[in-house]
């Protein structure tokens, strides 16, 4: 399963609406108040997928961007 699925997936589950979420240009765009951004993030990080950074609220939505390490050998 891609990256993009797993985490609307886990969104859906919070949110239990299907549509409440979409990713724009990397960023994930959710229609939600402050409580269910934070339980949000709380999903988000169970799902081990690397560092999440929320931006909001603009408008009605939160913005969640995800930054990933890598490390060169």
């Amino acid at each position: 399963m891609g990256f993009e699925k797993k985490v609307l997936l886990a969104v859906a589950e919070v949110t239990g609406e299907d549509d409440a979420a979409q990713f724009t240009h990397g960023t994930l765009f959710v229609h939600c108040d402050e409580r269910m951004s934070k339980r949000i993030v709380r999903k988000l990080c169970q799902l081990n997928i690397g560092m999440v950074q929320v931006n909001g609220p603009i408008n009605d939505e939160y913005a969640f961007d995800f930054v990933f390490i890598v490390f060169c050998v």
